[in-house]
Parts: C-alpha cells; structure tokens; sequence
C-alpha cells in the first residue's frame, strides 16, 4: 500500500479530479451530441445532416477515446494505490469500455453513416454542389434512421461514463 505523505497524498488528489474530470466531462459532451446535435442534424437536408454528422463523428473520434483511456488508467492507478480499489477499478472499467462498446455495437452503424456521408459528398461533387444533389426518399429515410440509432447507441457510452464519475466521486468524498 502506498504511503501517505503529502506529496503522495497530492497525487492522489490530483488523479481523482483528473479521472472524474474526463469521465463528467466525455458524459456530459455524448449527452449533448445525442441530446441536442442530433435532434438538430435530423432537421437538416440530407446531405447537411451527413456532412454535420461525420464531422461531429471525426472530432469525437479524435478525441473521446483518449479522454476515456486517460480517465481509465487514473482510476487503475487509484484502485492500484489501495484507496477505493474495487471502485476506482469498477470506474476504470466502465470509463476504458467505452471503446469495445463503440466497436462491437456502433461499428456498422459508424461505418454505414460514413459510406453515406462520402457518397452524398461525390454525389455533391458531381452535381456542382450540395443544393443540386437528389436524394431518393430511401436514402432520406435510410441517413435519418441511420442518425438517429447512432444518437441512441451512443447513450450507452454516455452512461458508462457518468456510472463511473458517480462511482468514482462517491468513493472520493
């Protein structure tokens, strides 16, 4: 067990809020995007709701997995420190599982929209822009119930992560 000097004790500290940081802050930003980027993108053409889609999808992507990882080993280094251990490694879990539960259950659906999104965008290309491109009512019914499953699958994330700030805040106070 480690030692609680006061520099140890800092660190300590300091590796809850960073922990509980990530994971609130990566909850509260799925939350926004399914909450309110998604209902608004479904109230776009086609074509807009693709392109606001992908690159909303690329940002996250650049960052969300990160944000967990880092979030996730602070809770391991905690369980490992001996305060909180089955907790912190619970939180650690949740906040690090994120990325197996965006490749087992969103994968397709990533990948789908991603393929629609590149199509509009040759589509737009060859049309000399997106106001010119037609979009069949399949394509349109198929891009909005494509968004709107992603904006639901992505809940799943959102809970894993605020699960494990509530879990990790709880054992730190």
């Amino acid at each position: 067990m480690a030692s609680t000097t006061p520099t140890s004790s800092g660190l300590v500290r300091f590796t809850q809020a960073t922990a509980i940081f990530l994971s609130a802050a990566g909850s509260g930003a799925g939350l926004a995007i399914s909450s309110f980027v998604i209902p608004r993108l479904l109230e776009c053409p086609t074509p807009l709701m693709l392109q606001g889609w992908k690159k909303t999808f690329l940002r996250g992507r650049a960052t969300m997995p990160l944000s967990g990882a880092i979030a996730a080993a602070s809770y391991f280094f905690l369980a490992y420190s001996g305060r909180g251990g089955r907790a912190y490694a619970y939180a650690g879990a949740l906040s690090v599982g994120i990325i197996p539960y965006t490749l087992v259950l969103m994968k397709s659906t990533n990948n789908a929209l991603l393929d629609a999104a590149e199509q509009m965008e040759a589509d737009a290309l060859l049309a000399g822009g997106d106001d010119k491109v037609v979009v069949t009512l399949e394509q349109e019914r198929s891009a909005k119930y494509l968004v709107d499953h992603w904006g639901m699958l992505n809940l799943g994330r959102v809970a894993m992560l605020a699960t494990a700030s509530a879990v990790a805040l709880a054992v730190s106070l």
